[in-house]
């Protein structure tokens, strides 16, 4: 039997916005008691409730559940896994997992890229960051401007206003569009360091004006 999506993923949902996950789980074994079949958007939408509660390894379990049930699985369905280890500062773990994504013929999304990105980022570690971006390209995927943002924010956390501002020029080089975030991101990085430090800050700024962006 099948459910209805409509519901049963609003209710994940519900349970994923407000941190519930008790709740989702409770929902999700009354279904399987009365032989319903959950689909695997509403997996996904309790992979979510998961996430927002940081309980990875509950990610892990349900993930694998929905996987031994012979539910394939997409990009949405792990890329939420993938933020429950990011967002409980696991980066290895996200990492991992991203890349096990080819062993079921799933393809990263750039919304799967930039979680792994941005928990590199929260871990200062410019260098996986970077190398996680360049996957993404050579996937094809293009990355988006919270993937080049996580990865400035990745230099500014470790120390490197260079490696910032290196980022900053590459935006425009693949002609990405550099935003206000990007932007403050360099001259923050850059403040703050003796006399150099403030004269690239105050070019970034100028640049970020020539640009017009507030």
């Amino acid at each position: 039997v099948q459910c209805r999506d409509d519901v049963w993923i609003s209710r994940m949902a519900l349970c994923a916005e407000t941190g519930q996950l008790d709740l989702g789980e409770a929902w999700m074994q009354q279904m399987l008691r009365h032989g319903v079949q959950p689909t695997r958007q509403v997996f996904t939408a309790l992979l979510g409730a998961c996430a927002g509660a940081k309980q990875p390894e509950k990610a892990r379990q349900w993930l694998q559940w929905m996987l031994d049930a012979g539910i394939e699985p997409d990009a949405m369905t792990f890329t939420p896994c993938v933020d429950a280890f990011a967002k409980s500062g696991d980066v290895e773990a996200a990492s991992a997992l991203l890349a096990s994504m080819q062993n079921h013929a799933v393809d990263p999304n750039e919304f799967t890229y930039a979680t792994v990105i941005n928990a590199c980022a929260e871990a200062r570690a410019p260098k996986a960051a970077e190398a996680w971006l360049e996957t993404a390209k050579k996937a094809k995927v293009q990355p988006s401007i919270e993937c080049y943002n996580a990865v400035m924010k990745a230099h500014a956390r470790a120390g490197d206003a260079e490696g910032t501002r290196h980022w900053l020029r590459s935006m425009s080089e693949d002609r990405m569009v550099a935003d206000a975030v990007s932007f403050n991101t360099a001259i923050s990085a850059c403040a703050g360091g003796g006399d150099d430090s403030v004269a690239d800050a105050e070019a970034v700024f100028a640049a970020m004006q020539h640009a017009r962006i507030e």
